[in-house]
C-alpha cells in the first residue's frame, strides 16, 4: 500500500487502522527498519523508500514461498 503516493497525509494514523497496531509501535517499526537499512532516511519529515536491501529480502522472502 502506498499511502503517500495515493495522497493520505497521516499514514501512520491509516496504518493503525488498517493493521490494528498502535501508531507507537509502527514507528518504533519504521526507526528500526530506517536504523537496519531497510528503509532510507528523509531529514526532518516522515517517509522514506526502500533500499536495494529491502527489495532483496523480499524477493529471497517470495522466492521461498515458491
Amino acid at each position: 500500500m502506498r499511502l503517500v503516493e495515493l495522497g493520505e497525509t497521516a499514514p501512520i494514523h491509516a496504518l493503525e487502522n488498517v493493521t490494528g497496531t498502535k501508531q507507537a509501535t509502527l514507528k518504533g517499526h519504521l526507526r528500526a527498519a530506517r536504523q537496519r537499512g531497510f528503509l532510507t532516511k528523509v531529514e526532518g519529515k516522515a517517509g522514506g523508500k526502500l533500499t536495494d536491501k529491502a527489495i532483496e529480502t523480499v524477493k529471497g522472502i517470495k522466492g521461498e514461498e515458491a
